[in-house]
């Protein structure tokens, strides 16, 4: 195993250590063993071995997602963690979709993630809507059973980050069979 992999095992081991102790001190501190004390500890410490090791088994998969996405960590080589920046401490959303100047969303990303949505919506049956994208403007074209699915296609569609208005065009199938203009 590298020494860049294992290095970040430490604080893992500190923690499997707490954990041993809190299940052994009260034998050697000289406790009864039946007292509530000892078994609070006991399962403390089973508890605290059990973070430890998933800590162990989790820390690695982790550190290699900071690396692969060049995100501050510890172990990445040249990269400072400031705890300012760490994502406990950040604004929640508080930037979230405010990109750079003059960058616009490309029409084909915004396609795929509008069909994306639609088709992964539970109580929306797209197959008979299309969906045309042109300046982050999305049009929504062809049939859904009612006024509900209707309202949602639209409401998916204007989810989707970079779209700047939804022109729903979708018309409605009656009970008949029949499709009728929305109104």
């Amino acid at each position: 195993m590298s020494s860049d992999r294992s290095s970040g095992y430490g604080p893992s081991a500190i923690i499997l250590l707490v954990g041993l102790w809190l299940i052994v001190s009260p034998w050697v501190l000289g406790q009864e063993p039946n007292t509530r004390w000892t078994w609070s500890s006991v399962v403390s410490g089973v508890i605290v071995c059990a973070l430890g090791i998933v800590d162990a088994t989790t820390r690695p998969r982790a550190m290699a997602e900071v690396r692969r996405r060049g995100l501050p960590g510890r172990d990445v080589p040249g990269v400072v963690f400031a705890w300012e920046d760490h994502p406990l401490w950040a604004p929640a959303g508080e930037f979230r979709g405010i990109g750079p100047r003059n960058w616009r969303r490309p029409d084909e990303q915004i396609l795929a993630d509008v069909c994306e949505r639609m088709t992964e919506h539970p109580r929306l049956d797209a197959s008979e809507v299309d969906v045309i994208v042109a300046n982050g403007e999305v049009t929504l074209e062809g049939v859904v059973a009612s006024r509900a699915a209707r309202r949602l296609a639209e409401a998916i569609a204007d989810t989707v980050t970079g779209v700047r208005d939804v022109s729903n065009q979708l018309r409605i199938r009656d009970e008949d069979g029949e499709v009728r203009r929305a109104a």
